[in-house]
């Protein structure tokens, strides 16, 4: 593997025998995760799920024994003056061992990532903030983030999520390369990531797309992502990159429930970056024996990203 594998995890034993039959303590492993939300229109059906499975990556994380901080950016890298574009954080770090983890990250998902439109998200009279719902509708958008207080992010109109990663580095590390800042952001947007991203700890970063990675550093038609290895590496971040994309096999050449309209080349970017840098690969959406589209697993997503901090 291209990235640098000498770096400690940051061991250190913990009491956590309660409810297990082993009784044998666990070591907690610091690591940090960076989750890039596409933030394009094609994505609407799968927002929600995106916020329901925060409660799957709570529990991942807590059973894994990571101890750290998780930050939401998205694959948009076109506007750097904007939260969530060019690898910038949307908000404050979030802590997955909180109580209160879930909503705030379905908070920030909402509230400041997702370009929702007025027209294109249902009313329902008579919701009342607190109550359960199965759609997300204006009332709801209401509740969680104040009237009128969502939609006013720019969606992704060319989804670069291993530029997002890169740039979210650039953003974090102490003595970022010159390449930092030669497309997207300026040098005044370095350090405004410092201290949530730790260049000491495993850092994962997941990407989450029905489409694949456009990332202008890279030709069209290009699939290897060694480009991104290399300056991710060179940023001195110990990277374990995972990714939930189109169901791809590029053994059989196939790329099915592919509602996002994604070319196969740029699927495999996301592919090759997860096995370069030990991460986890996982359909979004992926093809059943009977012909229908079955929604990828959040909970074994969210179990490989966490497991890979450990590798």
């Amino acid at each position: 593997m291209l990235l640098l594998l000498t770096l400690a995890c940051h061991l250190a034993p913990v009491d956590d025998t309660a409810g297990r039959d082993s009784g044998t303590a666990h070591a907690v492993v610091e690591a940090d995760l960076v989750v890039v939300v596409d933030n394009s229109r094609t994505m609407t059906d799968d927002w929600m799920k995106i916020a329901e499975g925060a409660e799957a990556l709570a529990t991942a994380w807590n059973e894994a024994h990571l101890s750290g901080s998780v930050a939401l950016t998205t694959v948009n890298v076109e506007a750097s003056s904007d939260a969530g574009t060019a690898g910038a954080f949307v908000g404050p770090a979030l802590n997955p061992a909180s109580t209160d983890f879930a909503e705030d990250f379905k908070l920030q998902l909402y509230c400041q990532v997702l370009p929702w439109l007025a027209g294109d998200v249902p009313p329902e009279e008579g919701h009342t903030c607190g109550d359960e719902y199965d759609v997300v509708t204006i009332e709801v958008l209401d509740c969680l983030c104040g009237e009128d207080n969502w939609g006013t992010s720019e969606p992704a109109s060319t989804e670069q999520g291993l530029e997002a990663a890169l740039l979210a580095g650039c953003r974090a590390v102490d003595s970022p390369t010159p390449e930092c800042t030669d497309t997207s952001i300026g040098t005044d947007e370095l350090g405004t990531n410092a201290g949530v991203l730790r260049s000491d700890v495993p850092w994962l970063v997941a990407v989450i797309s029905d489409e694949g990675d456009s990332s202008s550093r890279l030709t069209t038609g290009e699939e290897d992502p060694s480009l991104y290895v290399d300056l991710l590496d060179a940023q001195g971040l110990d990277v374990r990159f995972s990714a939930m994309g189109p169901d791809h096999d590029p053994d059989a050449g196939s790329l099915d429930c592919n509602h996002g309209d994604a070319a196969t080349w740029q699927v495999a970017r996301y592919q090759r970056m997860a096995e370069a840098t030990d991460g986890a690969w996982l359909p979004i959406l992926e093809a059943h024996a009977s012909g229908a589209c079955v929604e990828g697993d959040f909970s074994v997503f969210w179990a490989k990203v966490a497991a890979s901090a450990r590798d």
